[in-house]
């Protein structure tokens, strides 16, 4: 169905207005409108635009000026906005309001209105939430971009006005789509926000619908093409693992297979376009074959645009197929979701379509990334007791991608995040007891269920480091068994068992958990709450129901009690923090590391209050394990009625007694070979503390767990060795213990020629990067840099103070040159931040940790690199000062053993953002004198492909870019 001028009749939308207000800020009692507009459209069409400027009380902040383009002489002889409130409503009439983000336009006009605002309104961000929930993200302009809107002049009213109503129309053509079931559900949902933008037009979609007699399930095919995490045919039958493995003779690939595929006129050279010869490429290829064939493991560092991923999936595919007959896989584990994407949606059906289309893959993440069919239909049905009436809103998004979703992972569904709704995830993600039992039986074994029996049964398995270790820790009870393991990013392998092994605590964790039982409000809810109801339902005597709720009752009572003294615990810790530990210009999150011996919580004088923490959560507990013996010597009868609500009980009770164990861990410290230490934020008043606990010697682990077990593992990452050597990779991930007659470990040149593409400038004229002046200097070289040439230029920084600093200082000279300046700041995302980088050709963006890796940026929008300082870790950071501790207690040098190579990986990674094709030229700049005047700065430049300069002062140093770009413009 399409969209019509009557259907927008039909439910009230012949006549609508889109608006909004540039303003000075972001508060409506202290900032004031600058610019209002106001879009009329008319039977689905643009019919006129109304726009106008407001006098503000004070003059236009230089942040709003840079981003709306508005300044003091454009506002300056105009009526403030309170005098044109009447113009406003008179625009609006009684027609629906279109916003993007809309309470907060709204919020902005309401104090100025003489009586409450009755029109209904309707927002775009939360539609684009729900039916484009696929896209990256819901700003105006990614929106207008998506369908070929204007976007020259965003955040100017008058444009986002037009392209709000145009945006409301496309996804209005998208809702008519979508059939009666879709909307019974948004509706249901979101019926107690009566007065919420968007409830109206739920409800109108409803009654339309039944006045056509629309009120079926369709089974609509989805309109956007949604991912699969199965490739090929999956045969039902067989056993998914060989008795006699051990008597197994395994078979060997034939060397000669990767001269047939990658060799000069090899499949590849047919296949792919553009296709160059890669010598990098045949070498690890057959170094891969020659490892599987001899049981060996390899480390091998493949450079920048050897294309690692086909080099190792072609070899480890013909292995597998090879020995089918054992019934083994091949597990891929990456660090990060942009290369899982990667391997799934574009090498391995590369592979499939062109090389080998006999095998099957399957891309596996962790329990907690799928949905539940079973709980998601549950919490539907309880939603009364399973979600806040004011957090309904956030269920939303989750409705159209249930429809159309194919996997169950909550990742596709950025309308969704559920890092963020942590609330409401945990009650609908699988669980414990869900999806791979007989519980989910009747969906099929829900998402996870499938892809995990497909998993046994796959050929490849591609996963993320955080599940390789859990499953190794579970004794491989997830994934199949995998003789062959290959890790890509294995640069990170260590950071992730650092991640994965962490025990975590702090007063979210806690409320989360003990909600799950009961949460007070104007409707109370939560398991509690659902077993009061049921047992109030049970055909069993009054005396024993009352029995029961009066139990329910005082559960109540015990969990709001703990819950109040686990809060009265963090608050005292927290004031003893803001009294005696914290320094007044504390400008970074606090984190402080303590031992067993150093027992904070006894010096604060907390223990007494700790023990009788411990002692309620362990009484709460021993009552609920009592109390569910009970249940359970209920009728059958009645307990198959509250079966789900038990095994509910059940999971939640474990998370309980996790949670105890946590607590015990991070409270009473005991283990001399574990790091300990509390995170403590910024603002003094921030309840969002932090209690963590790991284990130091995670080598060890990924040895005995991962390593050992394997008949051969590759590692393979653009950095892994420092000067060349790979010793520091191999001892801090366990491969040093491995027999060193099986273990290869090779570099793979990149095929990009770094001399001619590349140039490499180390100014020393800057002054000590410690000195309070070199961010100053940094700044003018920057300005001067952008004036004169105007690059794509990527800033690489180590801190945001170091951003502030920059920026504060260029983005006046920036301006006048005209030149865009983005920097890492506020809420803004890195993908947003990048694609207005790429877009703009000539900016300048400042970033920092998560800017080191994982960019990737090809052609002139980044044609300039700047590294301001090398990239140490903070010394002060536990896990480092534990490292260092240890390494100085061996007699050793802890910066050269331990600071120095880590800081060489993070800085060889940051260089690789510059060249990433053969087509790529830049110019990287290190800003950090130490490299030439420490002994330490070699081993970093060592590090690097191709040749640099030291530069003495300002003059060569710009002699020696205006020598680059003039060859750069003469080679064009």
């Amino acid at each position: 169905m399409r969209l019509t001028e009557s259907f927008l009749s039909e439910i009230g939308l012949n006549r609508f207005v889109a608006f909004d207000v540039e303003t000075t800020g972001l508060e409506p009692e202290s900032c004031d409108v600058i610019q209002f507009s106001a879009s009329v459209f008319e039977q689905g069409k643009l019919k006129e635009t109304r726009t106008f400027f407001c006098k503000p009380r004070g003059e236009v902040p230089e942040f709003i000026r840079q981003l709306t383009r508005i300044t003091d002489e454009m506002v300056k002889d105009e009526k403030p906005f309170s005098q044109r409130i009447d113009e406003v409503l008179d625009i609006f009439g009684d027609s629906p309001v279109v916003g993007h983000n809309i309470k907060f336009d709204i919020a902005f006009l309401v104090p100025h209105l003489k009586e409450p605002f009755t029109n209904p309104l309707v927002d775009t961000v939360e539609l684009s939430r729900i039916f484009l929930y696929y896209l990256p993200d819901r700003k105006l302009e990614s929106l207008a971009a998506h369908f070929n809107l204007q976007t020259e002049g965003a955040h100017r009213a008058d444009v986002d006005t037009e392209n709000t109503g145009e945006l409301f129309l496309r996804l209005l053509d998208l809702m008519v789509y979508y059939d009666y079931p879709v909307y019974d559900q948004l509706a249901t949902i979101a019926a107690p926000l009566a007065q919420a933008p968007n409830t109206w037009l739920y409800q109108r979609f409803l009654s339309v619908y039944q006045s056509q007699g629309r009120v079926r399930d369709e089974n609509l095919a989805p309109l956007y093409p949604v991912p699969e995490n199965a490739l090929g045919e999956f045969k039902k039958g067989g056993d998914d693992n060989s008795e006699d493995r051990e008597d197994v003779t395994l078979q060997k690939v034939n060397p000669r297979d990767i001269q047939d595929v990658f060799g000069m006129n090899g499949i590849l050279s047919r296949k792919l376009k553009g296709y160059e010869l890669r010598p990098g490429q045949i070498r690890f290829a057959s170094d891969i074959v020659t490892a599987l064939n001899k049981g060996n493991s390899l480390v091998g560092e493949a450079g920048t645009g050897v294309g690692k991923s086909l080099a190792y999936l072609i070899p480890a595919i013909k292995w597998v197929r090879k020995n089918r007959d054992a019934h083994f896989s091949v597990v891929v584990s990456s660090n990060t979701k942009a290369l899982q994407e990667q391997l799934f949606g574009k090498e391995i059906p590369f592979i499939q379509k062109e090389i080998d289309s006999d095998f099957t893959a399957t891309l596996l993440k962790g329990r907690k990334n799928y949905i539940c069919l079973t709980r998601w239909e549950q919490f539907y049905q309880n939603l009364d007791g399973a979600v806040d009436i004011f957090d309904r809103g956030d269920v939303l998004p989750l409705i159209v991608w249930l429809r159309e979703t194919r996997t169950g992972d909550i990742e596709e569904n950025s309308g969704f995040r559920a890092s963020r709704y942590t609330t409401i995830w945990s009650k609908i993600c699988s669980e414990t007891g869900y999806c791979t039992t007989k519980r989910c039986s009747d969906k099929g074994g829900c998402y996870l269920g499938k892809i995990r029996w497909k998993s046994q049964k796959a050929d490849l398995v591609v996963v993320n480091h955080s599940l390789l270790l859990s499953d190794a820790a579970s004794d491989n009870q997830v994934l199949p068994d995998h003789p062959i393991l290959v890790i890509d990013e294995a640069h990170n392998l260590t950071k992730s068992a650092y991640k994965y092994f962490a025990v975590e605590v702090g007063p979210w964790i806690i409320d989360q958990v003990l909600e799950t039982f009961f949460r007070q409000g104007r409707d109370n809810f939560g398991l509690l709450v659902l077993l009061n109801r049921k047992i109030n339902r049970l055909s069993v005597s009054e005396s024993l129901a009352n029995s029961l709720l009066k139990r329910i009752a005082a559960f109540e009572k015990e969990t709001l009690e703990l819950q109040r003294e686990s809060r009265q615990f963090f608050n005292r810790f927290l004031d003893f923090i803001n009294e005696n530990i914290r320094t007044v210009n504390q400008r970074y999150i606090l984190k402080n590391r303590y031992k067993p011996h150093q027992n904070p919580f006894v010096l604060m004088g907390l223990d007494k209050s700790r023990d009788r923490l411990l002692n309620q959560y362990e009484k709460i507990i021993l009552n609920f394990r009592h109390f569910r013996d009970t249940l359970e010597k209920l009728p059958l009868q009645e307990r198959m009625t509250m079966s789900a609500l038990l095994d509910d009980f059940d999971t939640s009770l474990k998370m309980l007694e996790e949670l105890k164990q946590n607590l015990e861990t991070v409270l009473i410290p005991e283990h001399d070979d574990w790091v300990y230490w509390y995170e403590v934020p910024v603002d003094p008043k921030n309840f969002n503390i932090g209690l963590y606990a790991v284990p130091l010697a995670v080598d060890a682990y990924i040895y005995e767990r991962i390593l050992r077990r394997k008949h051969s593992v590759i590692a393979t990452s653009a950095t892994l060795t420092i000067a060349g050597s790979f010793e520091y990779f191999n001892k801090t991930t366990g491969f040093s213990r491995l027999d060193p007659g099986s273990l290869m470990c090779r570099v793979y040149e990149s095929p990009f020629d770094y001399a001619s593409q590349c140039a490499v400038y180390v100014p020393t004229f800057l002054g000590d990067p410690g000195h309070a002046k070199f961010e100053e200097n940094v700044a003018d070289l920057l300005n001067e840099i952008a004036a004169r040439f105007q690059p794509g230029m990527l800033v690489l920084a180590t801190s945001y103070y170091s951003i502030k600093q920059l920026s504060e200082r260029m983005h006046i000279p920036y301006k006048e040159e005209n030149v865009p300046l983005i920097y890492q700041a506020g809420s803004a995302s890195r993908s947003a931040l990048l694609n207005r980088f790429r877009e703009s050709g000539n900016a300048t963006l400042i970033g920092t940790e998560s800017f080191w890796e994982g960019v990737d940026i090809p052609g002139d929008a980044l044609e300039m690199l700047v590294m301001l300082k090398l990239p140490f870790a903070v010394p002060s950071e536990p896990i480092v000062e534990a490292i260092t501790e240890k390494i100085k207690e061996s007699g050793k040098n802890p910066f050269l053993e331990y600071s120095v190579p880590e800081a060489v990986i993070k800085f060889k990674q940051g260089f690789g953002r510059l060249i990433r094709s053969r087509s790529d030229t830049g110019v990287a700049l290190f800003l950090d004198n130490r490299l030439n005047f420490k002994r330490y700065g070699r081993i970093f430049m060592d590090s690097l492909p191709g040749k640099y300069s030291f530069v003495k002062n300002r003059e060569e140093f710009f002699k020696y870019l205006e020598t680059w770009y003039r060859r750069k413009r003469q080679s064009r």
